[in-house]
């Protein structure tokens, strides 16, 4: 890191302790669809599959469209597998949970009464509406009756016993990290990697997107004699969400033992 990141990382650091300790937060953030946002012929065969619309229309048009490419990222990356019913799934960086309508529209189909837990270093930082992360998060917790919850803390700290792993976008390089007002120190691959075979059961799963190849490549040099094994591998052009960088997704089992590896998809 240069002088200049490394007086960022310090500073980043301070303000990040000090919205930990403050805990921002107010009641009150809510959101709607004013206009009913314009379907491609493939994200209405998803909006209808799941009956979306019903939770649709309490987001914001690009939250909706966001899950709506959540719920087919999913498709392409988890169809085929067997799920243990109910799951406790675990979102790490969960920003404002707002994925969450899309896992909990999934998994009501693949394993009903999951837990959702979403893990979020920064849940307190005030946004632009003057209203929290954690604000935004109990949002999105209250459209549904299933059980959720966002838990404000360190992913690299945490330890849980979870099924399945949703991880999108994790810092692997510094600069992100720092963009974001979080030290340097939490952009580390090798981190995350120990931290997912921290918190996985013996033969769990984890799904990472990340934003291009070369975020795939340090984090494939982190996994490197772990019990991480990887078991799909696909760049996805989702047909109706563009993203600015190739969206690269790769689905990762925890190894048991001696158990036989299969390869379920290309790891091209």
């Amino acid at each position: 890191m240069s002088v200049w990141q490394r007086g960022r990382s310090v500073s980043n650091g301070f303000w990040l302790k000090i919205r930990s300790l403050l805990r921002y937060s107010r009641r009150g953030y809510s959101e709607a669809t004013r206009v009913t946002p314009v379907f491609s012929p493939a994200s209405q065969e998803i909006n209808d599959r799941y009956q979306f619309s019903d939770i649709g229309k309490r987001l914001a048009p690009r939250h909706w469209h966001r899950n709506l490419a959540t719920l087919w990222y999913m498709e392409q990356m988890l169809d085929g597998l067997r799920w243990t019913k109910p799951m406790r799934v675990l979102e790490p960086g969960t920003q404002d949970f707002s994925r969450l309508p899309a896992f909990r529209s999934y998994f009501k189909k693949h394993a009903p009464e999951s837990t959702f837990i979403g893990i979020e270093l920064d849940a307190y930082v005030p946004l632009r509406d003057f209203y929290s992360l954690w604000d935004h998060a109990q949002y999105y917790i209250s459209l549904d009756s299933g059980k959720a919850e966002i838990i404000a803390t360190d992913f690299f700290q945490y330890q849980d016993c979870a099924d399945l792993i949703l991880c999108f976008y994790p810092f692997v390089s510094c600069e992100p990290a720092l963009a974001w007002g979080i030290p340097a120190k939490y952009a580390s691959a090798r981190k995350w990697v120990e931290s997912f075979v921290r918190n996985l059961k013996s033969n769990g799963y984890v799904l990472v997107i990340h934003q291009g190849e070369w975020e795939e490549k340090d984090f494939d040099g982190a996994r490197k004699g772990t019990s991480l094994e990887l078991m799909r591998r696909r760049q996805l052009e989702c047909p109706f969400f563009s993203m600015k960088f190739p969206v690269r997704a790769s689905l990762y089992k925890k190894s048991a033992g001696n158990e036989s590896r299969v390869l379920l998809g290309s790891a091209t």
